[in-house]
């Protein structure tokens, strides 16, 4: 199965920031997919348009320029979204997907998903990993009404598109069903924990050697974002007070962010900047896994409202978990109570940083607890979120959608499956057409086949509304027999009866949509289709194909057309009969 999978802020081991993307469809493709990754180039400083293409474990990378961090305004932030949907939705689209995954944030990664799933007519599953536009609304990023409402309408559009959501914690579920999506199609899958690269057996540089500063002090780190909801202000205020409670605590912060030379500036105020606070910057992030397995503990932030923390699925969390290393938190979110639930961790108070720096004193200090924590560190990573584990489960999700709707016409309309009828295509030859059966093979008494409104299923006729029932014809366009836009292939038994103007519609390959299909569909006379059908011939170009592809879309959308005045479908064609001249 040929998966595109659109993520705006995809990564490698090799670069800063979080793999779940990479993790995720490096093991699709162990599993025999054919992944696409779509996403921007982050060490490409400039905007282009242009695209360049890499391999990165199997996985096939399609990288775009497009500028992007979290120092930006909102208003550029909001330029970067749409532009990279518009360039996404092309390159996407052309990739010619059997399923499309798209995970957020940011949201905006619905439009090229759906853009793209509609036009290949083939199933979207969403996923969720923050909680949009709900958080950006409670921390006063997004404030306009009119930008509030779009918003909650592109949430709402995502995820009635989507034939599945994939959601990172139960929360985030309850969130998604709330909004009006079906329970039975949303699936919890966490954020995962990569034990080949954090894990106790990966090779690792001697960093207390490299960084002599650190010798033999007790080490906490934090890794992550220096954003407004992250709080790291907070690790000055801490290091002040274990300058007083325990100054052999050394704490290093790796990142970069909107609030990185701000957070510099008060560690010099409160003079722990390179005494026990040290800031490295971005890393890469297997430079990360090693920092993460030379600490003690690790600690995550955040600050704000509930809704920004509660749910929270930090990469850095994870992480920790995967080297063996208790995690201190300053939330009581989900992943907190799950470190403190199985002895892997702590929750410290989120604004009494003089309390929060003894506690951190007394347990750093404490080898016993450290050595039970960090085995109940690893105990949850090889148990609940090791990543092969929770890769399965997303490739079930996956391959699930694919089937469901063979298993909806199975069910409805028993075996085969498929509908499989030979049809002239270009020049008039004839190949196998595939679609979803929407018809029963009933037969009335004396063993002829009813006709076609007594056959058609209610599952048909949503089918056919939807133009779901042309997802196999994928197969026929990869094959070569059809294209994604031209006529629409007919019955063998019509050839003999087309005029000489009519029978030009064989002179390109069929499609899977047409000009005629945007252009009434079935509601329309024969004569009128085949007239629009050698009218696209005749002005065939790649502009007019992307016009019927977006027309096909709110086709399908306004299931207009679906069937014939007084037919189920479309009446049985004769001929056309000849004009008799006037005398």
């Amino acid at each position: 199965m040929r998966i595109v999978y659109l993520h705006q802020y995809f990564v490698t081991p090799e670069m800063a920031g979080g793999a779940r993307s990479y993790e995720m469809a490096r093991r699709l493709v162990a599993r025999g997919h054919d992944v696409h990754v779509v996403t921007t180039d982050q060490q490409i400083h400039g905007a282009s348009d242009g695209w360049r293409e890499s391999v990165e474990c199997g996985v096939n990378v399609h990288w775009t320029s497009i500028p992007y961090d979290n120092t930006m305004s909102h208003a550029r932030r909001l330029r970067a979204f749409f532009t990279f949907a518009w360039s996404a939705s092309r390159r996407a689209s052309a990739l010619r997907p059997d399923l499309v995954f798209a995970t957020s944030t940011p949201l905006t990664i619905a439009l090229p998903a759906v853009y793209t799933a509609r036009r290949n007519a083939c199933p979207m599953v969403f996923e969720v990993r923050d909680l949009w536009p709900e958080v950006p609304i409670a921390i006063g990023a997004l404030r306009n009404p009119a930008t509030i409402a779009v918003a909650r309408w592109l949430e709402r559009f995502a995820y009635a598109n989507a034939a599945h959501v994939v959601a990172l914690t139960p929360g985030m579920k309850d969130h998604v069903v709330g909004v009006g999506c079906p329970a039975d199609r949303v699936s919890v899958i966490p954020n995962g924990c990569d034990l080949e690269l954090f894990g106790a057996d990966a090779s690792a540089p001697n960093l207390r050697e490299q960084f002599g500063w650190i010798g033999d002090r007790p080490l906490l780190v934090f890794c992550g974002t220096f954003g407004l909801v992250n709080g790291v202000d907070y690790l000055p205020k801490l290091c002040s007070h274990l300058l007083d409670i325990d100054p052999g605590i050394c704490v290093v912060a790796l990142g970069q962010g909107r609030e990185f030379e701000a957070v510099r500036r008060l560690a010099a105020q409160l003079a722990v900047l390179d005494r026990n606070f040290f800031m490295l910057g971005r890393v890469p992030r297997r430079e990360v896994a090693a920092w993460v397995r030379t600490a003690q503990m690790t600690i995550a932030l955040f600050t704000g409202p509930e809704i920004v923390w509660r749910d929270a699925v930090q990469n850095k969390f994870f992480d920790s978990l995967a080297a063996g290393r208790p995690v201190a938190n300053n939330f009581p979110g989900w992943q907190a109570k799950i470190a403190v639930e199985a002895g892997a961790g702590l929750i410290l108070d989120a604004h009494d940083t003089c309390s929060a720096a003894r506690t951190l004193a007394k347990y750093l200090r404490d080898p016993k607890w450290l050595e039970a924590a960090s085995r109940a560190a690893s105990d949850l990573a090889r148990t609940r979120f090791d990543r092969d584990f929770l890769a399965a489960d997303l490739a079930r999700v996956l391959e699930g959608v694919i089937l469901v709707f063979a298993l909806a016409v199975a069910a409805t309309l028993g075996r085969p499956v498929l509908f499989r009828q030979m049809r002239p295509g270009l020049g008039g030859r004839a190949f196998c057409l595939l679609k979803f059966r929407t018809m029963t093979a009933d037969h009335d008494a004396n063993g002829a086949l009813l006709g076609d409104a007594q056959r058609l299923t209610r599952l048909g006729r949503l089918l056919r509304a939807s133009s779901l029932d042309e997802l196999p014809e994928l197969v026929n366009v990869i094959r070569g027999d059809m294209s994604l836009v031209g006529p629409r292939p007919l019955l063998l038994e019509y050839l003999p009866l087309y005029t000489a103007e009519q029978a030009r519609r064989h002179e390109v390959r069929p499609g899977i949509t047409g000009w005629a299909q945007v252009n009434g569909r079935n509601a329309v006379s024969w004569e009128e289709r085949f007239r629009m059908d050698v009218w696209y011939i005749e002005n065939q170009s790649f502009w007019l194909d992307l016009r019927i592809i977006a027309l096909t879309v709110v086709s399908v959308f306004t299931a207009r057309g679906v069937s014939h005045p007084g037919e189920a479908t479309m009446p049985v064609f004769r001929g056309t009969c000849p004009k008799t001249p006037k005398p």
